[in-house]
């Protein structure tokens, strides 16, 4: 018979080991969460903390993982993470700039803003969280990147725009550098606009889709024929690459040419617009710059594009003064990264 001493002993000793069990736990539960919230920068007041890093380096990790040998990825992601921390002590001080300035962004401005990335995307809401998810980011997250951003845009108009001034001469040099071409005599400067068909193994399906962009290069031809800006068209329209470079492809010989190309050219003048040629690539045409081999000749009018190059003065000025005014921001600072 067991005696009642040895049951209540039994018990005892049951008690004990299950409450020292989830004293172990708990208290391992909470270092696990304080090593997760753990601080890794302080920026005046502020703190960052190690879930937030880990946060704002999640996409970049996630690409490390897909793109670099896993022998270099440790080192990949030190980087990356690195670059993240640098990151988020810059919004932390945007920020509090922003708060000193009494400069503020509401929901309804970052609502405006993340509908704006969609609509210019054609993405549906599901299908652009579907994309965000791929990315490795959550909708909360991508719209704290957002509100930083327009955080940033309000300050830098606040702080910077007011004392960058871009000049006449200064728009006048940028054009004569970038839209200005000297060729030799026997070379022909060109911009391009090409259209492209979706290739198919069914020969009537692939035909359908061969009418389709020879109908959709007609009515750009006949845009630039009509006096449309060709470097505008090609940005807009073209589907080649160098549509960035407004249709820009540089200078060519006859000799660098395909036969199509060189018909289709070789008998064009300054500034005249070819006709319209099939090739492998898909439709093109061109416009002739120049053939007139050491002159000067520009690839669009100053008037066409002036506004467009004092935008881009602009905003290289802006990226510019931006970073003095960050470093600025720094070295008035307290930041202390542990």
């Amino acid at each position: 018979m067991i005696s009642p001493f040895k049951i209540k002993t039994d018990y005892f000793f049951t008690v004990i080991i299950l409450l020292t069990f989830f004293l172990i736990n708990f208290s391992a539960d909470r270092v696990n969460a304080e090593l997760v919230d753990r601080v890794i920068a302080i920026v005046n007041d502020e703190v960052i903390t190690l879930s937030e890093l880990n946060e704002e380096s999640k996409e970049a990790e996630e690409q490390i993982s897909l793109t670099v040998p896993y022998v270099n990825q440790a080192e990949a992601i030190e980087e990356a993470k690195a670059g993240a921390l640098n990151a988020l002590i810059d919004k932390k001080l945007i920020a509090q700039k922003a708060k000193s300035a009494r400069v503020s962004v509401n929901k309804a401005e970052v609502d405006k803003a993340l509908s704006d990335v969609r609509r210019k995307a054609s993405l549906s809401e599901e299908q652009f969280n579907s994309e965000l998810n791929k990315a490795g980011l959550s909708l909360s997250t991508y719209r704290d990147n957002l509100r930083s951003q327009l955080l940033q845009r309000k300050i830098v108009n606040y702080d910077i725009r007011k004392k960058i001034v871009i000049t006449d001469s200064m728009v006048k040099n940028y054009y004569d550098n970038k839209y200005t071409v000297t060729t030799r005599s026997d070379e022909f400067y060109l911009l391009q606009i090409g259209v492209k068909w979706k290739k198919d193994n069914d020969p009537s399906v692939e035909k359908k889709q061969k009418d389709k962009a020879l109908n959709r290069i007609k009515r750009i031809h006949n845009l630039a024929k009509g006096g449309e800006k060709f470097g505008s068209l090609a940005e807009e329209y073209s589907d080649f690459p160098s549509a960035k470079d407004g249709g820009d492809i540089g200078s060519f010989t006859l000799d660098d040419m395909g036969g199509a190309m060189k018909s289709a050219v070789s008998g064009l003048s300054n500034d005249e617009i070819s006709n319209v040629i099939e090739t492998p690539a898909g439709y093109q045409f061109f416009k002739l710059v120049s053939s007139a081999g050491g002159k000067a000749a520009s690839k669009a009018p100053y008037e066409d594009v002036k506004d467009k190059i004092k935008a881009t003065l602009f905003e290289q000025e802006m990226q510019s003064a931006f970073k003095e005014w960050v470093t600025e921001l720094k070295d008035d600072a307290y930041i202390q990264k542990l």
